[in-house]
């Protein structure tokens, strides 16, 4: 009765403000079974589950993922049934997070959201699973059955003493602190209570003889070694990245401690003083820091091995190559090769000019416009943007961008018609890729390895710095140069010039 005078109370407010109610989608009687959002609350028996329609969704959808028994399937639809399987937590339990790491491991081999995937044999057995008890995992109570616990231990500290008890049965403890342990602070006083109970008490809490507790109690004899273990593996379990970021932090920690502690108490803090600022930048330079991982040019020869390796008919690997030459003919970084448009490319008889609509800075009066010379050969520049351009019959006038993301199609490739450029990523994940075959180790190159080699063979072939400095684009003579390798020759032409 309550709950329908709620309900009537509601409806009666909504009206009175002047919202308009959708009468068929609301439900004002009050109900103790309702479906919401592909979801069945059953609040009478407080039970939780996912309705038939859901359930017969993700299994056409695995069915689809797993046929004719194929192990190649499409990301994008992995994803989407990992997904499903994930949505079902509320209902199931944690086992969705579980019985879905294989799952997980695939989707996280993707070079893109529109590759193609192969399913591993755990992947297809996550699978099977969900499909064949889904039915049966179904339906769980959220709620935790509440259980009173076997015995209540109270504790408590004071300045001076501590004390604690067990609940119904009588037993106390207490204890008077030493001078030294009465000056500790309040909290570490409360947590010495707890472990004094738990020491005294440990008898009759646990059933265990007198005695001290000692390792001895592990009934499985693997255990001992493996707790011994377990600081170690969690220390290695931390990320690399995260303990070289951090790996000075105890210096500021103990400075703005002391800082803090002064400033709480209304005094004058010492760490103002220049001394104690230059000790602690003194400290941190101790340590040192670890030099940057540059990656090396990337050369024109072995940038003709990746064409000659390539399918030019196929237009993605045609599309990649496109934009490998782009950047090591014209110095490009990354964000700029993807945001190329088609209005701001111009080709002439013997050479393009590409406007740079988003650089870093512009050095010199033209210097956001890149000309880049036909060479005729099978790596020119040129000829491999035309044919790109050609392939994908973009419009001339258009302003859209001219590398943006392929979708598979059942005889090639189309460009999606939302104008979004490629992300940085993909750009690495294709180069690294195409360099498999090519070079023994493609991790020593990365997307500032285009422009750094074709940067490295202009510098070493003795171009003029003026119009070198134009065509790359740099902020400063030190960006410059960290964009270039001197080669051995232009290095021994120093000492040969000194006529010895």
């Amino acid at each position: 009765m309550k709950a329908k005078i709620n309900s009537l109370t509601v409806h009666a407010d909504f009206l009175k403000f002047g919202f308009a109610i959708n009468e068929e989608k609301s439900i004002w009687e009050p109900v103790q079974i309702i479906t919401w959002v592909g979801t069945v609350l059953e609040t009478n028996q407080g039970f939780i589950s996912v309705t038939q329609q859901r359930i017969s969704k993700l299994k056409a959808n695995i069915d689809s993922v797993l046929k004719e028994d194929s192990m190649i399937g499409n990301v994008r639809n992995l994803a989407t049934v990992v997904g499903q399987i994930i949505s079902l937590t509320p209902c199931v339990g944690g086992v969705t997070r579980i019985m879905t790491r294989s799952l997980y491991a695939v989707v996280n081999t993707k070079v893109s959201w529109n590759s193609t995937v192969e399913l591993t044999m755990k992947a297809c057995n996550e699978l099977m699973l969900w499909s064949q008890n889904v039915d049966s995992l179904n339906r769980r109570c959220p709620w935790l059955p509440l259980s009173q616990p076997a015995k209540l231990v109270y504790s408590d500290a004071s300045d001076y003493a501590c004390g604690s008890f067990i609940h119904s049965e009588g037993k106390m403890f207490q204890q008077n602190w030493s001078t030294i342990e009465s000056n500790n602070s309040s909290t570490w006083r409360k947590l010495k209570a707890v472990e004094l109970a738990l020491i005294g008490f440990a008898p009759s809490l646990l059933d265990f003889p007198r005695g001290p507790l000692k390792d001895t109690s592990f009934k499985d004899p693997d255990l001992p070694s493996l707790s011994s273990r377990l600081e170690t593996t969690i220390l290695l379990a931390r990320a690399p990245g995260t303990v070289n970021m951090f790996d000075r932090a105890f210096y500021d920690t103990a400075f703005y401690s002391i800082k803090w502690s002064h400033e709480s108490a209304g005094l004058v803090t010492p760490t103002e003083n220049p001394l104690v600022n230059r000790v602690r930048e003194f400290a941190k330079k101790i340590l040192g820091t670890k030099t940057g991982n540059r990656k090396e040019p990337l050369s024109i020869e072995i940038l003709k091995d990746v064409i000659d390796g390539s399918d030019l008919s196929n237009t993605l690997q045609l599309r990649n190559v496109c934009l490998y030459v782009l950047c090591e003919a014209g110095f490009f970084r990354s964000e700029e090769v993807t945001r190329i448009r088609r209005n701001h490319i111009k080709f002439l008889e013997d050479h393009m000019i590409i406007k740079v609509e988003k650089s870093k800075i512009d050095q010199l009066r033209q210097g956001d416009e890149v000309v880049i010379a036909s060479s005729g050969g099978s790596a020119c520049p040129v000829s491999i943007l035309r044919h790109y351009l050609s392939r994908l019959n973009i419009d001339p006038h258009s302003d859209e961008l001219i590398f943006r993301q392929l979708v598979k199609t059942k005889s090639s490739y189309k460009m999606v018609s939302k104008d979004k450029p490629i992300s940085y990523p993909t750009v690495g994940d294709h180069l690294s890729k195409s360099l498999h075959s090519v070079v023994p180790d493609p991790s020593v190159y990365g997307t500032h390895s285009l422009g750094s080699g074709g940067a490295s063979k202009a510098a070493n072939s003795g171009v003029g710095d003026r119009v070198f400095q134009r065509h790359g684009r740099w902020k400063s003579v030190s960006a410059k140069d960290g964009y270039v390798k001197d080669d051995i020759a232009s290095r021994n032409s120093v000492s040969k010039s000194l006529g010895f």
